[in-house]
């Protein structure tokens, strides 16, 4: 599952990410955030159950089927709004887990910073397309890799990855 930071944290993007990409959330709970009225599961199933006559509806207390409804439907802030509230709840329960996660993005986020400064992989594709993209890519990575094992073939246990004692 892919995870976000709070760069994409507004209702719309939350909805989006979930519905359509199936993302698992994580990111830093704001202090100005409020739990979202429309947002939670009674005001869901209320909304839900105005499509009575839609020829999708179904008799169900499947939250994500209804989420998933409403999403279609054009309800995209209101979807937001409750996995927002879920992630808020979430927090109140288990400060120390979500800080833990939160941990675990940053070092994802960092590696991705490295591999864009260091290996030039931010720079310009020689070709454009998809094709050369996953390309380039792989090749970077596969990079990374020899690196990484010519240093553990020599007994070099830590920063497998680096470049910074490499020459061309």
């Amino acid at each position: 599952m892919n995870k976000i930071d709070n760069g994409y944290s507004d209702l719309v993007n939350i909805a989006h990410a979930k519905m359509k990409y199936n993302t698992e959330l994580h990111y830093r709970i704001q202090d100005n955030w409020v739990m979202r009225e429309d947002g939670t599961p009674k005001e869901i199933k209320r909304k839900y159950q105005k499509y009575w006559h839609d020829e999708n509806f179904r008799v169900t207390d499947e939250i994500e089927y209804m989420l998933r409804f409403l999403y279609n439907e054009g309800h995209i802030e209101q979807v937001g709004a409750y996995y927002r509230n879920q992630k808020m709840l979430d927090y109140q329960n288990d400060p120390e887990n979500n800080t833990k996660k939160i941990n675990e993005r940053s070092k994802s986020e960092w590696f991705n910073d490295y591999i864009k400064k260091h290996l030039g992989f931010d720079s310009i594709f020689p070709k454009k397309g998809k094709k050369a993209a996953f390309r380039s890519t792989t090749m970077s990575l596969i990079g990374i890799l020899v690196v990484a094992l010519v240093r553990v073939q020599n007994g070099i246990t830590e920063n497998l990855g680096s470049t910074v004692f490499l020459t061309s």
